[in-house]
């Protein structure tokens, strides 16, 4: 039989040694969630007018309403879908020695800390954004009290290599 374990809003040890907690992050277009969908959106609509652009100079305006597109919906959509003032979604993690674990409502996704390729630190948004090197964007909330703690065990278990960052 699984075993199940209680997630906690602050990060806690358990018995097996990896570190759970839970997280209620704020879903509506004010949140970094929604911030981070619009980041990502934004960069494939650049690189549509760009390559679009240089290909043919002539459609460059038609890229442009493209990528206005692929910016608009998602995020008209996403505002529709948590239009609500306390839209909130909780949010499990895990971690040990060698990866972390975002356990969701549809999967589980287990990443490896020697395949994190980039770590960017956003405190003012209790965030620490993961990049592995294929792109993934893993985002990991911790509660403000923990948030020094994870960032640390995070940076010193990925490779040298990656690039660390800190933003406000």
């Amino acid at each position: 039989m699984a075993e199940t374990y209680d997630y906690t809003p602050r990060v806690t040890l358990c018995g097996d040694g990896a570190y759970r907690w839970a997280y209620e992050a704020d879903m509506t277009a004010k949140g970094a969630v929604f911030a981070s969908m619009v980041k990502v959106c934004g960069v494939i609509a650049l690189l549509i007018v760009a390559g679009a652009a240089l290909v043919v100079p002539e459609i460059a305006v038609y890229a442009a309403l493209a990528g206005l597109g692929i910016v608009g919906l998602p995020a008209l959509l996403w505002m529709i879908i948590y239009r609500k003032k306390d839209a909130r979604e909780r949010m499990l993690y895990e971690m040990d020695e060698e990866r972390l674990r975002v356990p969701g409502l549809y999967k589980s996704e287990y990443t490896s800390f020697s395949e994190i390729r980039g770590v960017t630190a956003r405190p003012a948004q209790n965030l620490v954004e993961l990049r592995t090197a294929t792109m993934t964007l893993i985002q990991v909330f911790v509660p403000e009290e923990d948030f020094e703690f994870v960032k640390s065990f995070i940076i010193s278990r990925v490779s040298p290599m990656a690039k660390v960052a800190t933003e406000a």
